[in-house]
């Protein structure tokens, strides 16, 4: 159900005062930190299936429904329209043959037997003539609440968009929406695994000031210190908290025998990046992205209600 914001206002109220916005729930949900699943249906990728190599192309081992249990609670989902009239998710150019109504449902199931924590799609790079309409007619099918004007994010709380997602003409219980793009990502492609004498998994916790770390640790340190307040006043915005591939790091890659979520258990990086929130080391966070979130993801998810709430 497409709720314009103003009836939102109307029916929740608007908290934003820079006090209340320590309270949990009434935290912007442009403020609030929130564990997201990078390629999230690449998880569903089937070689046979779908005519694709996996090691290069999958960034989850699992499903949906499974990286919600391994702690994910925001789905970087890039819906494609076929021409059998069906949505699927794309991870650049290939197609992931599990229509999204499909998946759709099994979120919404879980959130069901799950009513405590909100469920977001993230949705961009629509692809194929007509895609982005069709991805609102399914979602107003399944009574899905979701923002695609900004400017509605300027003043939205967690906890009203928690109540928005609940408020279901279907009688469904669970808090599901969805964000038609409106996302800062904050992408660097230079946060690389492998390079001129590095490897990542060679890297931490032996050595903490390596050169693939140290790249990471400085994208993640500069990205998290600006302030939300005035740099994402109106969009949700990223923390890509993994390793990116280029054409080099997959050759690299491919030498070493390894497949980009064998680069995440190797390296530890989800485990690094328990250790940093536990530290301290994150002023803000929001959308935090992370590869194979079925490794240390609800620790991760833990850190961050720990210290953020």
């Amino acid at each position: 159900m497409f709720i314009l914001f103003v009836g939102l206002v109307a029916l929740f109220g608007v908290i934003s005062s820079a006090s209340a916005a320590q309270l949990s729930g009434d935290a912007l949900l442009t403020q609030y930190p929130i564990i997201m699943s990078h390629d999230s249906a690449s998880g569903e990728i089937n070689e046979h299936r779908d005519f694709i190599v996996a090691k290069w192309s999958k960034t989850q081992s699992v499903g949906l429904v499974d990286q919600l249990n391994c702690g994910t609670r925001a789905f970087d989902y890039r819906p494609s329209l076929n021409k059998d009239g069906k949505i699927y998710a794309h991870h650049g150019g290939i197609t992931i043959r599990v229509p999204m109504e499909e998946s759709l449902h099994q979120v919404l199931n879980w959130s069901a037997e799950n009513p405590d924590d909100l469920v977001i799609f993230y949705l961009s790079h629509f692809d194929g003539d007509g895609c982005e309409s069709a991805v609102e007619s399914l979602l107003q099918k399944n009574d899905v609440f979701y923002v695609k004007d900004c400017s509605a994010l300027a003043s939205l709380t967690y906890s009203n968009a928690k109540a928005a997602a609940t408020k279901s003409k279907l009688g469904r219980k669970g808090s599901t929406m969805a964000i038609f793009d409106c996302t800062e990502e904050n992408y660097d492609e230079k946060i690389n695994c492998y390079g001129k004498g590095f490897v990542c998994y060679d890297s931490w916790p032996q050595n903490t000031s390596s050169i693939p770390f140290e790249h990471l640790s400085t994208h993640l340190q500069s990205v998290t210190s600006v302030d939300p307040s005035s740099s994402y006043a109106s969009k949700m915005w990223m923390a890509q908290a993994h390793w990116q591939s280029t054409a080099a790091s997959v050759t690299l890659g491919t030498l070493h025998e390894s497949s980009l979520v064998l680069d995440v258990t190797r390296s530890r990086i989800n485990y690094w990046l328990e250790n940093e929130i536990a530290q301290h080391r994150f002023a803000h966070l929001n959308f935090l992205e992370v590869d194979e979130v079925c490794d240390n993801g609800n620790n991760i998810y833990k850190a961050l209600h720990s210290y953020y709430r």
